[in-house]
């Protein structure tokens, strides 16, 4: 790819990221339904997002995207997962949140396209830091001076995932609402099944991992996509979120069967790594054709459209027209 093309791509990401975040901004402040709308779409971002830095980092086919991928995912359903529970929905922690993610994505992708990504990420540390600094703090570990810079970076990206779970979580169980009704439990149960999905990846052989990557992401954010988005449509209409989703169970039987099934050939992953992105692509499809039309029926709305206000006289349709 050449760097005029990678610039391209960088700008758009950028511009996009900034849409991304008016988007958020408008729905947020309007209504359950405009929070659903966002970030119902916000969950099928994230797909790009992930797939777009890892490109720039070159971490496609190994561990680290995985993590990279599961870690982001799972942050992200246990906002939603807050929300369900405390009736309030984090966007930030402290002084970090939303607004500066975005920001920051956009110029993260901007400044790689003007980077020889191979020369700079796969820099090692030792290379990076000066000698006299390595000489002064004899403290570092040599497994971190050997690291390349793209595995330090993302090292630094998973502790600032992990205090966000850690936060959130402790909101969570020490919210009023939770402690009051002795829901820990029942509020940890609730993270199983994202928890799972995030580690399912790591179950796969190596070289499934490398060669498939593109169809364990789409598979795994779909239905990540799919179970954050009924946490958040469960969490508006006050209903039952159960700890165990059974539409991830499609995702776990694969990846038990290609892991434990020595018989299985690299062309059998592939056909049912693809066939799980169709059956998680037509079952979100399906589940949100049902859910608009049981939403539009409850509120008596329209879809895209504003309902004709209804009139006892025929003759004063022209008037309301």
């Amino acid at each position: 790819m050449d760097r005029q093309t990678i610039a391209l791509r960088g700008c758009r990401y950028s511009i996009f990221g900034i849409h991304n975040l008016m988007l958020c901004f408008i729905s947020f402040y309007q209504s359950p339904l405009g929070q659903l709308f966002d970030h119902g779409f916000d969950c099928i971002c994230n797909l790009a997002h992930i797939s777009t830095n890892s490109a720039y980092l070159m971490i496609g086919g190994t561990a680290y995207f995985s993590l990279l991928q599961g870690s982001l995912f799972f942050a992200f359903f246990m906002a939603q997962w807050e929300e369900y529970y405390t009736g309030e929905l984090p966007h930030a922690m402290g002084n970090f949140g939303v607004t500066e993610m975005n920001y920051g994505l956009g110029l993260f992708a901007i400044i790689n396209s003007f980077l020889d990504r191979d020369a700079i990420w796969s820099t090692l540390m030792k290379e990076v830091i000066p000698d006299n600094v390595v000489e002064a703090i004899a403290i570092i570990p040599e497994r971190i001076l050997d690291m390349e810079f793209r595995h330090f970076g993302l090292i630094g990206w998973f502790s600032i995932e992990l205090f966000l779970i850690v936060g959130s979580l402790y909101r969570v169980l020490t919210h009023e609402r939770v402690s009051k009704h002795g829901n820990h439990l029942s509020a940890i149960s609730k993270l199983l099944t994202p928890a799972l999905i995030a580690f399912s990846p790591f179950l796969l052989p190596k070289e499934i991992m490398e060669n498939e990557t593109r169809y364990i992401s789409i598979c795994t954010g779909l239905l990540f996509s799919f179970v954050t988005k009924k946490m958040i449509c469960f969490s508006m209409a006050k209903m039952a979120f159960a700890s165990i989703q059974m539409d991830a169970i499609p995702y776990w039987a694969v990846f038990l069967w290609i892991r434990y099934d020595a018989d299985i050939t690299a062309r059998g992953a592939n056909v049912l790594l693809g066939a799980l992105c169709v059956w998680y692509s037509l079952r979100i499809a399906n589940w949100a054709r049902i859910a608009i039309n049981q939403i539009c029926n409850r509120l008596d709305i329209h879809c895209f459209t504003i309902k004709a206000k209804a009139v006892e006289n025929p003759n004063e349709w022209k008037k309301v027209r």
